[in-house]
């Protein structure tokens, strides 16, 4: 059975690790946004994100998830699929977090100096399941080269842009719709 890859930010958690991680240092120890700054310019994402999760991890069961995704997942897993969380987040803040969760066989996440996003990603789970050879479930523009490798995309609250986008990729199994906003009056 192809393997359901499935990113973190955005799409498993509603909003961003890195975010999150990023205000908590910098409210603990202010001129950490110093190092945060150093690191990304002078050594890359990667390394930034690397040195973060040496200073902070986000408690798994404090995450705000979005719970049709897990129900979907849940369901995915018992009729046999294997999970793969694939993230752009750092393999330790993610390897928790699946974790937490329960259902991914394994993690892949940024480590070592490579940046699990984006066209990496894709390069990654090409190289490990070839061309058309897994389905990815992610959220934002940086998938849009991952649903293009896969064999099927299943696209998660995002925006109406980069969901037009992935449904020109021919590829798109199921979206998970943005909630509506409650808006008062005419």
């Amino acid at each position: 059975m192809i393997p359901l890859c499935v990113d973190l930010d955005g799409t498993l958690v509603k909003g961003d690790t890195l975010w999150l991680s990023m205000r908590k240092i910098i409210r603990a120890h202010p001129l950490h946004a110093l190092g945060i700054a150093w690191k990304f310019l002078s050594c890359g994402r990667a390394a930034m994100k690397e040195w973060m999760a040496t200073r902070y991890l986000p408690m798994p069961q404090q995450l705000p998830y979005h719970p049709e995704v897990i129900e979907w997942l849940k369901e995915e897993k018992a009729a046999g699929r294997y999970l793969i969380m694939v993230t752009g987040a750092h393999q330790r803040v993610a390897e928790p977090i699946a974790a937490y969760i329960g259902l991914f066989g394994e993690v892949m996440g940024t480590e070592n100096g490579y940046n699990m996003s984006g066209g990496p990603k894709a390069d990654a789970l090409v190289k490990r399941y070839g061309e058309k050879g897994y389905d990815y479930v992610g959220n934002s523009r940086v998938d849009l080269p991952v649903w293009l490798h896969a064999r099927y995309a299943v696209v998660v609250n995002a925006s109406s842009k980069v969901s037009a986008r992935a449904r020109r990729l021919e590829n798109v199994e199921r979206e998970f719709s943005r909630p509506m906003k409650l808006q008062i009056g005419l």
